[in-house]
């Protein structure tokens, strides 16, 4: 996970993709806890499969478009006000409680809450040629967020039936681990 953090970064203005590098490497549902560094310095699990069966019951991805020509999603106008970060960081910890109680309601609301917060941090994570397909999807009682870096691309859709026009995912298992 180092190494792909490190290497995704080599020739960045800033580092990003922490969360995607490691959790390209680790199995389960992971909860990473970060301190003034771009390394976690703790990582929690959740490796029951009854949760994770649940979990892939209820999360789908939807390909929206590839993110517009030249679209920067750090534009200077982000804004990282500690009671935001605080605010988020709340919500991660519910995010975590939900998915272990296998709430779907909660769930939901946790995701769709976790996207407001994002866009208001980062103003750029959602275009605008996305957005009316965010909001489509929230009014229609699901939760839903942008997957990677933002503008575009692949939504997370947290509801009780697949979308038409989404993918299920699988859960790595711990079993798998190399």
């Amino acid at each position: 996970a180092n190494i792909i953090l490190a290497y995704e970064n080599f020739d960045q203005e800033y580092v990003s993709g922490a969360t995607d590098a490691y959790g390209l490497v680790f199995s389960s549902v992971c909860r990473f806890k970060f301190s003034n560094a771009y390394r976690p310095y703790a990582i929690e699990k959740i490796s029951e499969n009854n949760v994770l069966e649940w979990l892939e019951q209820h999360l789908f991805l939807k390909l929206t478009h590839p993110r517009p020509e030249g679209y920067q999603v750090f534009d200077g106008t982000e804004t990282y006000a500690s009671e935001k970060l605080h605010e988020y960081a709340e919500v991660s910890d519910r995010t975590w409680d939900v998915i272990q109680n296998k709430n779907l309601t909660g769930l939901i609301d946790c995701v769709n809450n976790t996207r407001k917060l994002q866009q208001q941090l980062i103003p750029g994570y959602i275009s605008e040629t996305v957005a009316p397909e965010l909001d489509r999807i929230q009014a229609g009682g699901m939760g839903c967020k942008l997957m990677g870096a933002g503008g575009a691309g692949y939504v997370l859709v947290v509801s009780n039936e697949q979308p038409a026009d989404s993918k299920g995912i699988v859960i790595r298992r711990e079993s798998l681990n190399l």
